[in-house]
């Protein structure tokens, strides 16, 4: 990864709820550990003034929005070791190499066991 600064916003962070798996607790600690949550956020015309401003929460929170900042080589690293820790709990496995279909050798191709496929609230399932 690059050291680039990534944000994601708190809706998306609510898929790694600890209640979802331990693996996903960890990537949520250790993106909180690395990164900064942003409070003061807005859009800005090209001479620098202001158009919108808004106040933003510092952490989750249930209600309101909230925007955490990383670096995208820690985002990389804290997802990486979590598909490890999935890896030694038999949760997930990992093949390294070209899969048939013409990807780069190096790709990380992650199969979910059958025990994760959950019905898509109407429109299917899907493996999650």
């Amino acid at each position: 990864g690059r050291t680039i600064g990534v944000g994601l916003w708190s809706t998306a962070l609510q898929t790694f709820s600890p209640r979802s798996s331990s693996s996903h607790a960890h990537v949520l600690r250790e993106w909180q550990r690395v990164g900064q949550w942003v409070t003061n956020v807005g859009y800005r015309t090209p001479n620098g003034s202001w158009l919108a401003r808004s106040e933003l929460e510092e952490g989750l929170t249930e209600h309101r929005p909230a925007l955490l900042f990383l670096r995208e080589d820690e985002l990389l690293g804290a997802l990486r070791s979590a598909v490890e820790e999935d890896v030694h709990a038999g949760v997930v496995t990992t093949r390294h190499g070209d899969d048939g279909e013409g990807r780069d050798p190096r790709t990380t191709v992650v199969g979910i066991e059958q025990r994760y496929v959950r019905d898509l609230g109407g429109i299917g399932s899907g493996y999650l």
